[in-house]
């Protein structure tokens, strides 16, 4: 009795977890949350819970997730386990989930549950069959989530493999960004539509054998194609998972770089770097009144962060500033506003240092209006 007792506190408290930390998707945090003590200094943390929802999945939950983001699916061919890991996925913003806005995600979730057909009445065809506003699905539905998430992840910690490295960590990365430096340079004119990034993180590994630096980017190009990719640093580079992405109206790409090096020992430095290139369009490298940034949202704990923007004269931003620990869809609104930036040499950079995770830093300007 006792036993059960237990087992039903513990999924108490991380569903007191997990229902405080819905509202924005449990990855938007200024660190990874701790749910429940679990003993012997092991904390159960955001990542542990993301590999119980994921884990012994029969089908690619992010695939449906897509589908349901771009409105293309009418059916929902999936058995109830899979189908509340879709809903946790969605809730919690957990994988592909954690990319879309919290909006996106809610209205996602509301179709993932059918509406109510009346008895002798047919079911609307298509996506209308299922329910178009969060409000509707009713908090009873919610509850369950959480309860059937917490099941899923009190099981895994009661079997005998369960992972215990995961469990047990209290740094859920395998690595973390000692330095990072982006260095945006625009060309001298509007002519040639290029835009060039040169990339470097320098990592230190926090397992005993790192064989990887992977990282998930997403590149807005209105108009443009994906950006051509140059390894210019140590290891091998390869780009997996490149599929299209639409974010609030404006197309993109969405892929994993992955660059590949010699085991790396726990606690050793290592510099990675690479160089896109931007093939963009006038309208979005050019346009004047519009506001046109550069950013970086960390998803690993960074220690310094340096973003740099070359401007060509005779075209060099009238106004430019900084922006600071702000929620990455807010980055061009008004009140994020930060000091404002005096380009040297026609450059401008900006520094950080101790970058809060899900946060937004960057650099953020207006063309001149007489730009032709």
């Amino acid at each position: 009795m006792r036993d059960a007792d237990n087992e039903n506190q513990l999924k108490a408290r991380i569903i007191d977890f997990l229902g405080a930390s819905t509202r924005n998707g449990l990855h938007v945090s200024n660190r990874p949350k701790t749910a429940v003590d679990l003993g012997n200094g092991r904390l159960l943390d955001v990542q542990f819970i993301e590999g119980a929802v994921s884990a012994q999945s029969r089908k690619d939950i992010s695939s449906y997730v897509l589908e349901l983001y771009q409105g293309r699916i009418a059916t929902l061919a999936l058995e109830p386990s899979e189908l509340l890991k879709l809903r946790a996925t969605l809730l919690l913003g957990l994988g592909e989930a954690r990319y879309l806005t919290s909006d996106e995600r809610r209205l996602a979730l509301a179709r993932t549950y059918r509406v109510y057909v009346p008895p002798g009445r047919k079911p609307p065809e298509g996506i209308h069959q299922f329910r178009d506003s969060y409000r509707d699905v009713r908090r009873v539905e919610r509850e369950d989530v959480l309860a059937g998430v917490a099941g899923i992840v009190v099981e895994m910690l009661e079997s005998p493999q369960a992972p215990v490295a995961t469990v047990g960590s209290k740094t859920p990365w395998t690595y973390e960004i000692v330095d990072a430096q982006d260095d945006y340079v625009y060309p001298a004119s509007a002519e040639g539509q290029i835009r060039t990034v040169i990339r470097r993180r320098t990592i230190r590994s926090t397992v005993p054998a790192l064989t990887e630096f992977r990282q998930t980017y997403t590149d807005r190009t209105p108009g443009g194609a994906m950006p051509e990719v140059q390894n210019v640093g140590q290891g091998q580079l390869t780009i997996e998972n490149l599929r299209a992405y639409d974010e609030n109206g404006v197309p993109g790409y969405r892929y994993h770089i992955v660059i590949a090096f010699p085991p790396l020992q726990r606690g050793v430095p290592l510099e990675v770097a690479w160089l896109l290139t931007h093939r963009l369009t006038y309208e979005d490298q050019w346009r004047p009144g519009a506001v046109h940034h550069v950013q970086l949202t960390p998803t690993v704990p960074i220690g310094k962060l340096s973003i740099g923007v070359r401007f060509s004269p005779p075209e060099v931003p009238e106004e430019i500033w900084r922006i600071d620990n702000v929620p990455p869809q807010n980055i061009r609104q008004a009140h994020a506003r930060g000091e404002n930036l005096t380009p040297s040499h026609d450059r401008v950079q900006a520094k950080w240092e101790d970058v809060t995770l899900g946060r937004a830093g960057g650099i953020v300007w207006y063309w001149p209006k007489h730009i032709d």
